[in-house]
């Protein structure tokens, strides 16, 4: 096991024990020690966060939890990544995205951590939260026109409003590359069911997808380095 490993599975451990416990400040002490060790944002995200929501997600499924304690949790995770938020690296030439969860969908942390990942590469970021419904997200993209479109989806009876929007996509004046993932998408076969472009089945792919579009329009992502500790985000 690589010490960048050990290091992450001890933090994704602490992390998963402030969660369960209600410990907020807990909770913010072990990503702002994620931010200290040689884990790039990424792997912190990947490694740390996403794991230990995924297993408050599996507690409540086996009852184990209840919805007051993963709603809890949930809000704990979200708060702290709003304390070690990095500051916008967007400019004027920044390749630009919506992100939002889908119709429905009220578990926003998936999206909040694809958002983190396309502002620290410089991609300027248009985030529309939790269950914004699909026409309004359609008129949203018309609007703004931006290159890409995330979905997030953690239920599986969100996935058909994730349906609706991109044909409604189809059928307007812009239709952006479309990326959906989540908790819900789980196979490569996803991508036609759902009219994407992609789909994400990691915060990997989604990485891979954005250095894709960044090459296609012939910008240079400002995520350049390994090291992508957070500064005072706004």
């Amino acid at each position: 096991m690589t010490e960048q490993r050990r290091i992450a599975l001890q933090l994704r451990r602490q992390l998963l024990t402030a969660l369960l416990g209600g410990d907020r400040r807990s909770a913010l002490h072990a990503l702002q020690a994620s931010a200290n060790a040689p884990l790039s944002r990424l792997e912190t995200f990947s490694e740390v966060m996403a794991p230990a929501m995924h297993e408050i997600g599996r507690l409540w499924e086996r009852n184990e939890l209840s919805i007051a304690e993963e709603h809890l949790a949930s809000e704990i995770m979200s708060a702290s990544l709003q304390e070690i938020r990095a500051a916008p690296l967007d400019d004027d030439l920044s390749p630009t995205a919506v992100v939002s969860c889908a119709p429905g969908e009220a578990h926003v942390l998936a999206a909040q951590l694809v958002r983190e990942l396309l502002s620290e590469r410089g991609w300027r970021v248009w985030f529309l939260g939790a269950s914004s419904p699909a026409q309004d997200i359609v008129e949203f993209v018309g609007d703004r026109r931006p290159r890409l479109l995330v979905l997030a989806i953690t239920l599986d009876r969100h996935v058909p409003g994730a349906r609706d929007i991109t044909r409604r996509l189809a059928r307007g004046s812009h239709r952006p590359y479309v990326l959906i993932g989540g908790a819900a998408v789980r196979s490569p076969h996803d991508e036609a069911r759902l009219g994407a472009d992609a789909i994400g089945t990691s915060l990997e792919e989604l990485v891979s997808v954005a250095s894709e579009l960044e090459a296609r329009c012939g910008w240079s992502s400002t995520a350049t380095t390994p090291d992508h500790r957070s500064g005072d985000g706004p």
